[in-house]
């Protein structure tokens, strides 16, 4: 990251009402290049970002999690020109934490904290919004993979009875995955068990 500014610097621009604050970003993905790449990618556009200056940075290197994933983080101690920089940091970068070092006290207007509190809405309906389109989506998902398996448990018995493990096996998914599909496939009357062995009811 750019070279370290000086005391006398900091004290300049904290006079001129800047905000010196701490912010920590963290990365988490795969495969590890990526991850370092994206970190290095928010320390550039940070150093870049105009009315934000850089006092100090560290890159961590990205290390492997428990769940084969890779972890990485950036964390920097930077002076921000005012309240309405620091709340579009927060929205744009979005870093896992901010901590206002100085000044101890700090004084909002009232257009600073209207201004944040309405782009808060604006990003909460936005994710609001995606989320529904998600669960839409998922919802959507989960029905038509529903139906893809009940065919194709029909069809496998096209050549006669067979047991789950034989079903699961030739759909190519775990016999236990299916067992809620096989007893609402009874339910519906379009299968039906006869000892261990599952058949197709011809209507």
């Amino acid at each position: 990251m750019a070279k370290e500014i000086s005391s006398k610097e900091i004290k300049e621009y904290l006079e001129k009402n800047y905000l010196r604050v701490n912010v920590l970003f963290e990365i988490i993905g795969n495969p590890k290049e990526h991850v370092s790449k994206t970190i290095t990618t928010i320390a550039k556009k940070l150093e870049e970002e105009r009315d934000i200056v850089l006092i100090k940075g560290e890159l961590g290197e990205p290390e492997e999690t428990n769940d084969g994933l890779f972890g990485g983080y950036c964390e920097a101690d930077i002076l921000v020109k005012d309240f309405n920089k620091l709340s579009w940091l927060a929205f744009n970068f979005m870093p896992a934490s901010i901590e206002i070092i100085e000044p101890a006290k700090l004084s909002i207007k009232d257009k600073e904290l209207t201004d944040f509190i309405s782009d808060l809405l604006a990003h909460l309906h936005e994710n609001n919004t995606q989320l529904i389109q998600m669960n839409s989506l998922t919802q959507g998902l989960l029905r038509n993979m529903n139906a893809m398996v009940r065919n194709a448990i029909l069809v496998s018995l096209l050549d006669g009875d067979k047991p789950a493990e034989s079903i699961a096996k030739m759909i190519g998914v775990n016999p236990k995955d299916i067992e809620p599909v096989f007893e609402a496939m009874i339910t519906e009357k379009t299968i039906e068990k006869k000892g261990s062995k599952y058949s197709r009811i011809v209507k």
